[in-house]
């Protein structure tokens, strides 16, 4: 369910962008050829977008984790036992790590701004510390493979105002509808 609607958000983001989209492209040809993991790991550009993508619309909006042995944060005591939420959606849209935190900026994830990595843990798409996702790198993978299959075949436009995220899931994904148009290349990029 993640990966899926992490997908589903990406195109719904990038496709209202026609410059970025012709820079997917030509990053599409850069690499040729049929698809591998060395050439999946070298779009930088592509993988910036599913990470805007998952800062903007993350598929789970609160992590909670138990706290096994007090501690204190700032003067303030949280008792052995208790919850902690962490919000993903939250911590996606901090002003003081994110310029225009509201806008889909891919580039904010590319040098030289890189403002996830402005403080340890900027970033929670996929949460952090030894509870991180495992399967971050496969998430990637399999998104990004998407993307560039229907990059390379497809001529794509996001159709409609974005969608608002669906609450009411466990996985928040776009409400429906999100409408792309397509249209089958005549020659692929690739």
């Amino acid at each position: 369910h993640t990966s899926s609607v992490t997908s589903s958000w990406t195109g719904l983001y990038m496709l209202r962008d026609a410059a970025l989209i012709k820079r997917l492209e030509a990053e599409q040809r850069a690499v040729s050829g049929p698809l591998d993991g060395a050439k999946i790991k070298s779009m930088s550009l592509l993988q910036a977008c599913v990470s805007e993508a998952l800062r903007l619309q993350p598929p789970l909006i609160f992590l909670m984790r138990k706290v096994l042995e007090e501690q204190t944060y700032k003067g303030i005591t949280i008792p052995k036992d208790d919850i902690v939420f962490l919000s993903p959606s939250l911590a996606g849209r901090r002003a003081d790590v994110f310029s225009n935190p509201n806008q889909y900026e891919p580039d904010r994830f590319l040098e030289p701004r890189s403002e996830h990595r402005k403080f340890t843990h900027g970033w929670l798409g996929f949460g952090g510390g030894r509870h991180r996702c495992l399967g971050e790198n496969f998430a990637y993978m399999q998104i990004m493979t998407i993307w560039s299959y229907l990059l390379r075949n497809f001529e794509l436009e996001a159709v409609g105002p974005l969608p608002q995220p669906n609450y009411e899931a466990l996985v928040v994904g776009p409400t429906p509808p999100a409408l792309i148009k397509y249209k089958r290349r005549s020659t692929p990029l690739i």
